[in-house]
């Protein structure tokens, strides 16, 4: 059975580590660059705006672009079109080709690969090919493998749905259990159906659970974080 996040930290601060153990592994100083993959409507971008703390627009990130991190350094984040989106029809190869121009362009230090914790079940083998293809091309570039960390996105909208807030842990004890039992559930497909992908699974460093939805307040531009868990 796959040991819940083998590091046991949450994602902004595996980030943090796994960033700064490759800048003295590499002995670099440069901006680390951060890849962020999955399926239309996984999360991705809700993610990006929980992880650095402010809203990212989605058409900001679909190239190379440059945000302070939870660190108070920079970072650079692409935040991938996404794969199976039926919406492309017949142009996920073009979009590919662009995340692949990218890839050329800037050698990537982290793949975050987003899958929704509802559908871990549902068609996954193809992200899980496309996250193969994504990281045996930046290899074959760069002869280097790259860490990958899989996210399990949107934990909160998993039974008892209405089990959502750190509140909630404490006022429903039992139900939020369930909660932390299904959530293990889903963590423990992901590796099932990973874990014989050797090229793949050789790259991933951990698989973290996270809800991350912020309920922004436009108004005041402050942000309602209390539907976060496992974030920070």
């Amino acid at each position: 059975m796959y040991n819940l996040s083998s590091s046991n930290k949450p994602l902004v601060e595996r980030l943090i580590i796994t960033i700064q153990s490759l800048a003295c592994d590499n002995n670099s100083s440069k901006i680390p660059k951060i890849v962020f993959l999955g399926r239309k409507a996984a999360g991705k971008t809700t993610l990006i705006n929980a992880v650095f703390g402010y809203r990212v627009k989605s058409e900001d990130t679909t190239y190379w672009n440059t945000f302070r991190s939870p660190d108070g350094n920079y970072v650079e984040i692409f935040d991938y079109i996404g794969f199976q989106d039926a919406s492309l029809g017949g142009n996920q190869n073009n979009h590919f080709d662009i995340l692949e121009q990218g890839i050329r362009l800037k050698q990537p230090d982290i793949f975050c690969l987003i899958i929704k914790a509802k559908e871990v079940n549902a068609a996954i083998k193809e992200d899980i090919n496309c996250m193969e293809h994504v990281v045996d091309f930046s290899r074959a570039i760069y002869n280097v493998r790259t860490p990958v960390i899989i996210i399990v996105s949107q934990c909160d909208e998993l039974d008892p749905p209405y089990i959502k807030t750190f509140e909630d842990r404490i006022s429903y004890p039992q139900e939020w259990e369930e909660k932390l039992e299904n959530i293990n559930k889903a963590v423990e497909l992901v590796y099932e159906q990973t874990k014989y992908r050797t090229k793949l699974y050789l790259s991933i460093i951990d698989i973290i659970p996270v809800a991350s939805y912020t309920r922004m307040h436009y108004k005041n531009g402050t942000a309602d974080t209390s539907f976060q868990w496992n974030i920070r």
